[in-house]
């Protein structure tokens, strides 16, 4: 999947996104990577709740410290971050639109039954709505992926 272009990664940090995010590194130069956080804005009913421009860009700054505490920098030169508000789908779709991404590389979280209709599915309302390709890592590969690195570490100790 090496490509030229953009290569958009949302990262929710979960160890799903951490799997999507590492697999667009094996398969792309990490200046052609930009990686997304989609924030939810608290409610506004939150005892003590003071909010507004100030509050969400110390949020979003302390959101990109926070993914660079788990993601080296330094190993991944041109590796960018972003962090929004809104909408985690519509953010998601509108920030590859703009960036004219060649792909979005997503991974699902396997849920099921009343948890997928309560919450819906990002990664589904994402690939319904992109303009460029979407590609799913279902929750089935990040499992087996899990599963083969355990291995690959027992292995190497």
């Amino acid at each position: 999947m090496v490509v030229d272009s953009i290569v958009v990664v949302p990262w929710d940090f979960s160890e799903h996104s951490q799997s999507a995010l590492d697999f667009a590194l094996k398969q792309n130069l990490p200046q052609n990577i930009r990686v997304i956080c989609v924030l939810e804005r608290p409610s506004p009913y939150a005892a003590q709740m003071l909010w507004g421009d100030d509050a969400e860009q110390t949020a979003c700054n302390k959101c990109a410290e926070q993914f660079f505490e788990v993601v080296d920098k330094s190993k991944y030169p041109g590796l960018e971050f972003v962090a929004e508000f809104g909408d985690p789908a519509a953010v998601i779709v509108r920030f590859a639109k703009q960036l004219e991404a060649g792909v979005i590389v997503i991974s699902t979280h396997g849920r099921t039954g009343i948890k997928r209709l309560m919450l819906g599915s990002v990664a589904q309302k994402v690939s319904q709505s992109a303009a460029c390709p979407v590609m799913l890592l279902p929750n089935a590969w990040f499992e087996a992926e899990k599963k083969r690195m355990s291995g690959v570490s027992a292995a190497s100790s």
